[in-house]
């Protein structure tokens, strides 16, 4: 409306030229309101005459009269002229509109003429003088099909300021369609702006013919806030249903619907949740007892030696930002299954996933986007692709020329974490083999070396062929943490060595924390505490820090002694508490995750000097399934893809496992060569185990 504006002050005529629907009459009318400009409507159609322009027909006590039509009366009082589908009228009959726009004059049916306000003529009943504030508002459908009107723009665009309208943008859309259905569920209006957007591009492709516009999803949106109890489906066939007859047009709109979500020809054969098995019940296996002040052992409670360095940062280096189109696609509406939606990500063909971590909304800084941002990392080349689950845009930062170009066998293992506010747009990466440790600006692509005396980088085996044998890696770990803190922490130890390393991000300082024992497994079990395992003997100690520099060291009594995969760092609610233990239970607590059970609680840990463990058992895991890490590998093997995850929020324990480790009722034999592995789901509140296909 700004250039509208513009034209308009300069005495312009206007012309707006869009689809059928686009809005172009609400913009007018919007346009005149603001300026506080009386106005006069007509509408042509392929009917219109000459005479109908400027006569317009009305009874009167049962008596046909004449009287000016709205062009007349518009040039008389000053009024603003809004022609609307010109397009439709023949053409003989626009050019009249032509005449009076360049000249000024026209003459009318009954004799009378327009002339123009500077031809210096006095008014009379013959003479009819136009007012200097009069102007025309010209709306017109691009021409062509399906809309078959005339070329207006070829014809009489010449004497018009012409203005393209065309659909509103996404966010545009979205907001309109709030003020039409301010109950209508958020999801909803975003599943209908994003389908129809599409179907739009295929009309500007010519894969369909019909340009469905902004009134539609209008029109829908106003029935769904009046009527919220009928279902979208049959909202959309209302629209749909004419075009149902063209079978190829039809299978394009079921395809494009259920692509965002909504189930357009679905039916009660289309849910294929996955099969339930029953969860074994809950057992006391075994106790923890936690070594405090007062209990005279040798690591009791042991205040920690701590040799604080600086943290060395070298860069940054600034690397492009590649905005990538990620294309989400729903999967509930084709088939109703524990898959929500998908995206493909752009890999080349010698690229590998190797690892993932989530910027969760949560833990985000204020004026930043509140979504989810799930992070991508990749091997052979590295790089970080960032996606934000709403959109279909993601963000891809290309890192090879950060890693050193070696030949032969060397082959990348990546693991990355993503942290809290005021740190929330930094991932960062560590790179195994030559132990490179990066702070990486998913936003602004800045790269920064990490640098500290304890964490050396090693130089990868140069070899002029692959070898078949496994590639060697430094023995440093990473240990992932969810939880954001107030110095940006990050984790690293040195399998079967004795000691911790704290780098804290925001203070720019590295504490190296020695251990009175070898550590093998570091696991965080909430905010400033870790729980270590000590290599060849699975004992388990507790570290704490309660200042910057101030660590304590408990040992922890355990019988019997188990093999730990998997530790949460956050307790299960009293009500999801409850629903597993199967009765009314409150206190700290976490979920374990055993080689000899689906799912473990630790009720009392970590908070009090004694935790009690209760567990779903399963048969033992044999050693040719369990990740290399814990199969007594030696130091300097990768390590363990991360294979299990905990969700706090439900109390679930979700672990991926190949095709042939799932039993083998789960799905029939016949779509197993469809199906890449499985999703085994530990629902411990509910009882249930799931086993959840991944398509191949």
């Amino acid at each position: 409306m700004e250039d509208m504006l513009k034209d308009f002050t300069l005495g312009e005529q206007l012309l707006l030229v869009g689809n059928q629907g686009v809005g172009k009459n609400k913009i007018v009318d919007r346009f005149l309101h603001v300026l506080n400009r009386p106005r006069e409507y007509i509408q042509l159609h392929r009917d219109t005459t000459v005479q109908t322009l400027t006569l317009q027909p009305t009874v009167q006590d049962g008596v046909i009269i004449y009287e000016d039509s709205p062009l007349v009366r518009a040039v008389k009082q000053g009024h603003v002229l809004v022609v609307d589908e010109a397009d439709k009228a023949p053409t003989h009959v626009t050019c009249i509109l032509k005449t009076l726009i360049e000249s000024g004059e026209m003459h009318l049916a009954d004799g009378r003429r327009i002339v123009s306000a500077t031809s210096g003529l006095q008014a009379s009943p013959q003479v009819i003088v136009a007012h200097p504030d009069f102007r025309m508002i010209v709306l017109a459908n691009r021409p062509g099909f399906p809309f078959l009107g005339n070329d207006f723009f070829g014809a009489m665009g010449d004497i018009f300021s012409c203005h393209a309208i065309d659909n509103p943008d996404k966010d545009s859309e979205m907001s309109m369609l709030r003020q039409y259905g301010p109950d209508v569920p958020e999801p909803i209006l975003e599943k209908l702006v994003l389908s129809f957007g599409e179907l739009r591009e295929m009309a500007d492709q010519g894969l369909i013919a019909y340009p469905y516009s902004t009134r539609e999803v209008v029109n829908m949106v106003r029935h769904l806030q009046k009527y919220p109890n009928e279902g979208l489906t049959s909202v959309i066939k209302n629209v749909f249903d004419f075009d149902s007859y063209n079978s190829e047009l039809r299978e394009v709109l079921i395809t494009t619907m259920q692509k965002h979500g909504i189930p357009l020809s679905a039916s009660a054969d289309s849910i294929k949740l996955a099969k339930e098995f029953p969860l074994p019940d809950l057992e006391l296996v075994g106790h923890w007892k936690i070594q405090g002040q007062g209990q005279r052992k040798v690591t009791s409670l042991m205040a920690l030696p701590v040799e604080t360095s600086r943290l060395g940062v070298k860069g940054p280096v600034s690397l492009r930002v590649e905005s990538l189109s990620f294309e989400r696609t729903e999967s509930r509406a084709k088939s109703f299954s524990e898959q929500e939606a998908f995206w493909n990500v752009p890999v080349h063909e010698t690229n590998i996933i190797s690892d993932l971590t989530v910027s969760l909304a949560a833990f985000r800084s204020p004026g930043h986007n509140k979504n989810d941002i799930i992070h991508v990392g990749t091997a052979n080349p590295v790089g970080l692709y960032s996606m934000n689950p709403r959109t279909q845009t993601a963000s891809f930062l290309d890192m090879y020329d950060v890693f050193p170009m070696v030949t032969g066998s060397y082959r990348p293992h990546v693991r990355i974490q993503a942290l809290g506010a005021p740190l929330d747009d930094t991932v960062i990466l560590h790179e195994e083999v030559t132990n490179t440790i990066l702070s990486v600006n998913f936003e602004t692509g800045e790269v920064n070396r990490l640098l500290c005396p304890s964490l050396q980088q090693t130089q990868p085996e140069k070899r002029k062929f692959t070898s078949p044998t496994q590639t060697k890696t430094s023995p440093y770990r990473m240990c992932k943490s969810t939880l954001p803190d107030e110095f940006g922490t990050v984790v690293f130890y040195k399998q079967n060595e004795d000691f911790l390393e704290v780098l804290g991000l925001l203070e720019g300082v590295v504490n190296t924390v020695p251990l009175p024992l070898h550590v093998q497994h570091v696991h965080q079990v909430a905010a400033q505490q870790w729980m270590c395992v000590e290599s060849g003997t699975n004992k388990k100690f507790l570290v704490t820090r309660s200042a910057l520099e101030d660590y304590q060291l408990q040992s922890m009594d355990e019988d019997p002694v188990s093999q730990v995969l998997k530790v949460s760092s956050m307790p299960m609610n009293e009500a999801v508490l409850s629903a597993a233990m199967r009765k009314p239970t409150s206190g700290p607590n976490r979920m374990l995750v055993t080689s000899d059970s689906y799912a473990t609680v630790a009720l009392g840990f970590p908070d009090t000097d004694a935790a009690t463990l209760y567990r779903s058992p399963r048969a033992p895991t044999e050693d040719s399934l369990l990740p290399s890490v814990l199969k007594g590998n030696k130091p300097g093997t990768p390590s363990a893809s991360p294979s299990i995850v905990y969700l706090p929020q439900c109390g679930q324990v979700v672990r991926a496992m190949p095709n042939w480790k799932a039993p083998e009722d789960v799905v029939p034999k016949d779509q197993r060569a469809n199906i890449s592995g499985f999703l085994e789901v530990t629902d411990l509140p509910n009882q249930k185990l799931r086993y959840i296909a991944v398509p191949g």
